[in-house]
Parts: C-alpha cells; structure tokens; sequence
C-alpha cells in the first residue's frame, strides 16, 4: 500500500472517530508559521499596518467569532490565534461554532449578539449565506462583520469586511509550481487542468484554484477551455479526503489516455484524497499536484520522505497569525475608526516544497510555544 493512501486510511478513521466523540477534538499542529525570515517578517502585510494600531479601547469590542468547525487543524489553529491576541489586547470573546450547517450559521450568529457580541468575526466559508449574517447584524444593531477567507455581500448590497488569502497570488504559486515541473519532466506537455473547488466557498476562493492558469502561463504553458476541469467537491467544508479521492479516481478512468494532468484542489485533504486515488489506480505519474495551507496531513507526507514526487508543494496561508490581523480589525471596526468594507486585508504566501518542510514546521512549533491559550 503505497503511503499517501495509508495516510488518507488513517484521515477516514480520524473522521469516524470524531463523528462518534461529542466534544470537539482539540487543536492539533497544522501548518507552520514561518517559511523564511522574510515570511515571518511580514507577518502583518502593509494592508494590515493600519489594523495593526487601532484606535479603539479594548472594552468599546466584543468580538462574537463563529467558528466552522473544531475537528480542522487550519480552523482551531484561527480559532485560538483570534483568542489568543484577544487576550493579549483585552478583548472580550464570545464563541460558537456552526459546523458548516447552513442551518445553524445565522442562529449562531443571533445569539452572539445577544449576549453582547458587537462584532461578528465568521469562519464557515459560505457565501451563500454570509450575506445574511451582514443583514442580521445590521438589524441587530452590530458594528459589523468579518468574514475570513470569504467575502460577504448582502441583497442590500451591504458589504463583510474580508480577512483572509490572497487567492489570486496563492492560486498563481500552484500554477507556477506544476508549471516548473511539467517543463523539467514532461517536455512542457499539460494535457488537462484539473481544479476541485467548493461552489459554497464562493468566487473569492475560487480564484484559489483559477490562479493557476496564470501561474502556468507565467512559466510559458497555456491551457485552452477545453483543457480545464473543474470538479465540484459539494459541500463548504474543510474535510474532503473522502470526495477528493473518489472524484479523482472517476475522473481518471475516465480519461485513459491523459498523462500529464496538473491538480489543484482548495486545500491539502482534498488534494490528498486525489493522490490517493491516482495511486489506487497506479496513474500518480500522470499527475502532478499542487495545494493549499500546508496542513498537517501535507506535513506528515513531506518529512515521511516517501511523498510521490510530482506533489509539489503546498501554499502557506499562516492560520495561526490570522488574529493578528482580524482583533485589530475588530476593534477599529467597533470604535468606528475603519468604515470601509472594500478595503481588503489579506496574507502573503510562500510555497512550501517537501524539502522546505523540516525548517517551515519547527518555525510553526516555536510560534505557537509563546501562545497562552494551548
């Protein structure tokens, strides 16, 4: 059994175990803090400088923060980040978590702001209905929204402010790392882009995995319509091991005669899940993959040494910074210092090779040693 489908077993019983636990499994490690010096340096990108010094008392923000789930490692490493400088900064911080349901976001979100959240900060990456919760919000007398990684726009028109990836520049990093690859092994030869994305998640994220046509084209691959898959994963969350698997291993027997096929998928899981069904089908040559967030389940492939080598890479979107940039936001938003919801914060990123992994992980480990929420 080759290792990527060892791990992707090991993901499926992890997620069984989990259905059955009725508390949250807790926060596990998941992708490291620092690719280089120059990465941890930025670590609040000039979009955030004015976030960075606001204006606000600590006592004027309540940040209610809907969280999405508790059994993702990206999601608890946000999730304890925001609770964390919250702490460090004095603000208070009400909490719920929605679990993807659509069902239960705007309930979540109400009761929030009930009991005294004036700044709704969410994480369930659901566009569909995150223009609601800006509604809702409004109507309750909240300062606002943050919506991380998604954008958020109400039918009023009404805007979220957004925290999160640069998805165009981390979609481009995909694209030139396939792009470098496919020139090095297969003569330049793309046959088929193949993109998994999650219709929930919004064209914000979708540009995640379409920045990779750009990425190719900067390393001289075009890919014409016909070439370019895209395959929907159903359903906003995080954990798509299962779906990235199956869906891959349809495709492909589906196209027989495709040996040389770039994959990009939303995130690390997903992209595991694809590599494992390539490999079941003994096709992994035909492909070459690239993903995003340098999460654990890349980490634990890249230092085994045994990773098939045209996975190559994962983009780095440093969850556990992200409350260095949303608690300041918070609390301009709350005093009235920051008014203008286009104004976009988003994180630089760095590609994280297999032979980046060892120095990209300790980084990780020593950033979150000084966190006083374990």
């Amino acid at each position: 059994m080759k290792k990527i489908t060892v791990v992707v077993a090991v993901v499926l019983v992890a997620l069984f175990m989990f259905a059955a636990c009725s508390t949250p499994a807790p926060a596990e490690s998941s992708a490291p803090a620092e690719a280089s010096t120059e990465a941890s340096t930025e670590a609040s990108t000039e979009a955030s400088t004015e976030a960075s010094e606001p204006a606000a008392e600590a006592s004027e923000c309540v940040i209610g923060l809907n969280a999405g789930t508790e059994s993702n490692q990206f999601h608890n490493d946000v999730n304890n980040s925001i609770k964390n400088v919250a702490a460090e900064k004095g603000v208070e911080v009400l909490y719920a978590v929605s679990e993807f349901d659509p069902q239960q976001i705007i309930p979540k979100v109400e009761s929030l702001l009930q009991q005294g959240a004036n700044v709704i900060v969410d994480f369930n990456v659901n566009a569909q209905v995150g223009g609601n919760i800006v509604d809702v919000v409004k109507e309750k007398g909240g300062k606002g929204v943050i919506g991380i990684d998604v954008e958020y726009v109400s039918a009023s028109g009404d805007k979220s402010w957004f925290m999160g990836a640069n998805n165009q520049m981390a979609g481009e990093l995909c694209g030139e790392a396939i792009g470098d690859y496919v020139n090095a092994n297969k003569d330049g030869k793309l046959d088929y882009l193949v993109l998994f994305h999650n219709s929930e998640n919004g064209d914000e994220v979708k540009k995640r995995m379409a920045g990779a046509i750009d990425g190719l084209k900067n390393k001289g691959i075009e890919v014409a319509e016909d070439q370019i898959e895209w395959i929907e994963l159903g359903g906003g969350g995080s954990e798509t091991t299962i779906a990235g698997r199956d869906k891959m291993t349809a495709w492909l027997t589906a196209h027989p005669d495709a040996h040389s096929v770039g994959v990009v998928a939303v995130n690390d899981e997903t992209t595991t899940g694809a590599l494992a069904g390539a490999e079941t089908l003994g096709r992994e040559e035909d492909c070459v993959f690239a993903s995003h967030n340098v999460s654990q389940v890349y980490i634990d492939a890249a230092l085994s040494g045994e990773l098939y080598e045209g996975y190559t890479g994962s983009v780095a979107y440093y969850p556990e910074r992200y409350g260095e940039y949303i608690v300041p936001l918070a609390m301009d938003i709350a005093s009235g210092k920051n008014t203008d919801p286009d104004t976009k914060i988003t994180v630089d990123h760095v590609f994280v090779s297999p032979d980046m992994i060892a120095d990209y992980a300790q980084a990780y480990e020593d950033y979150k040693a000084a966190w006083t929420i374990k």
